[in-house]
C-alpha cells in the first residue's frame, strides 16, 4: 500500500438516508414519489402516506430550492451547542418537506418569515463518530444573498 493511500482522507459519509454522494457530482437529497398519487415522501416507506398504494414508490431527485413553512429560533439548548439557531420546516419545490437548520441569516432577522426562498446547501459536521469518519450535513439558507449574514456575497 503506497504511503498516500495510506493518508487519504476517508471520504464524507452521510449524516442520513436522504442524503446522496455521487462520486465527482456534488450532494443532493433523494426521496420517494408515488406514481399513483404523486406524494414525495422523505422518510422511508413501503407504501405511500397519502394514497396508501404498495409497490409503487420510486427514488425521485429532490430540488434544491424551497420555501419555509414554519421556524422558530433555539435559543437555549443542550450544553455545548452553539444558541441560537434557527430550525425549520422546508416545503421544497416540486414536493417533499424537511426539518432543517436554516443558516447564514441573523437570528434576529425580520426577514425570517413563511414563505421565505431558501436553497440547499452542504457541508461537514462540526462532529465526527468514535471511529473517525466525518459526516456531511445539510442546511439550507436564504436565496436572496442580500439577507445572508456572514456570507461573502
Amino acid at each position: 500500500m503506497s504511503e498516500q493511500a495510506a493518508t487519504a482522507p476517508k471520504p464524507l459519509l452521510p449524516v442520513d438516508h436522504l442524503i446522496k454522494l455521487p462520486e465527482n457530482a456534488a450532494p443532493f437529497l433523494e426521496g420517494q414519489v408515488c406514481s399513483q398519487c404523486g406524494y414525495v415522501a422523505t422518510d422511508k416507506r413501503i407504501a405511500c402516506p397519502a394514497c396508501c398504494g404498495r409497490d409503487c414508490l420510486s427514488p425521485k431527485k429532490l430540488s434544491s430550492t424551497g420555501k419555509v413553512l414554519a421556524f422558530t429560533v433555539v435559543r437555549r439548548s443542550f450544553p455545548g451547542l452553539p444558541v441560537p439557531f434557527i430550525s425549520a420546516i422546508v416545503a421544497l419545490d416540486g414536493g417533499g418537506d424537511i426539518k432543517v437548520n436554516l443558516e447564514n441569516i441573523d437570528a434576529n432577522s425580520d426577514a425570517i418569515r413563511v414563505g421565505l426562498a431558501v436553497e440547499l446547501i452542504y457541508h461537514k459536521a462540526p462532529w465526527g463518530d468514535e471511529h473517525g469518519n466525518e459526516y456531511m450535513v445539510y442546511a439550507v439558507q436564504p436565496v436572496d444573498e442580500s439577507l445572508r449574514a456572514g456570507v461573502a456575497a
